[in-house]
Order: structure tokens, then C-alpha cells, then sequence
């Protein structure tokens, strides 16, 4: 008995999305019918109006998780890149200032706060529970008077 070789991974992930694919097409059509045999027929005429559906009937959710999960995705999608351009500039500011001489997680954490320094912070505020955290830094330190 001879056995024919797998095929490629490229022919195996096309399957893959072809299934998903179909499916999504039946959950959607399905989803277009549920509309329409309800009593009264219901209208969508903006997104918000879909994922109200959603969430008023739970059952069609369980049922059409497809359409669910294309929801999720619509939704999560940002409407620009602005937000990426933005990150990616600090980014690269931030290395070429600090060149290669830091680890991953630290610039990391740079980056985040490089691209939010907008937003103030109450450092009395921070110290105070960092602080208060510990025994030993209560017995240590004295704590920060409040501001307001």
C-alpha cells in the first residue's frame, strides 16, 4: 500500500479558510433570514443595530458564532493607522536615541511611556502605595503628604 505524501501546508491552509469561508457565508445568509422570519421582520441599517441583535438574543449568537466573530473583528479593526504611525515613530525616535544598549522588555516599557506623556501622573500618589506595599519601606520611608 502506497501512501500519497501531505499536501503542502499553502493547499492545507487554503482548505483550511475555504471551510471558514463557507461557513461564514451560510451563518451570514442564515443571519439574513433570521431577520426577515421574525415577527415583526427586523431592519438593520447600521452595525449598532446588528450587535444589539446580539445582545438581546443570546440564542442567535450561540447559533451563528461566525457572524459573532466577524462582528468582534469589524469592531476591533481601528478606522486608521494613526494610532501604529504614531507608536512606531516613537519607537523609532526612542532607539535611535538610546541605540541598541537596552533589552526588549525595557524598551518596551519606554516606548509606552514615551507615547503617553501626555498623561499626567500623581507621583506622591505612586510612591505612597509603592510605599505602603512593604513593611520594611514603611518602617523605611516616610510617606509623601498628600497634594490636591
Amino acid at each position: 500500500m502506497l501512501l500519497s505524501p501531505a499536501p503542502p501546508l499553502f493547499v492545507r491552509c487554503n482548505l483550511f479558510f475555504a471551510h471558514y469561508e463557507a461557513r461564514g457565508f451560510l451563518h451570514l445568509s442564515m443571519f439574513a433570514d433570521l431577520c426577515h422570519s421574525s415577527n415583526p421582520p427586523v431592519t438593520v441599517m447600521h452595525i449598532s443595530d446588528v450587535v444589539q441583535l446580539f445582545i438581546d438574543n443570546e440564542v442567535w449568537s450561540q447559533m451563528l458564532p461566525e457572524v459573532v466573530n466577524l462582528l468582534r473583528l469589524y469592531l476591533t479593526l481601528p478606522v486608521t493607522s494613526c494610532t501604529a504611525e504614531r507608536s512606531f515613530s516613537c519607537l523609532r525616535q526612542l532607539k535611535t536615541f538610546l541605540r541598541s544598549t537596552v533589552s526588549q522588555k525595557r524598551l518596551n516599557h519606554i516606548a509606552l511611556l514615551h507615547c503617553h506623556r501626555d498623561q499626567s501622573l500623581d507621583f506622591s500618589e505612586i510612591c505612597n502605595t509603592f510605599i505602603l506595599k512593604n513593611e520594611m519601606r514603611q518602617r523605611t520611608f516616610a510617606p509623601f503628604p498628600k497634594t490636591t
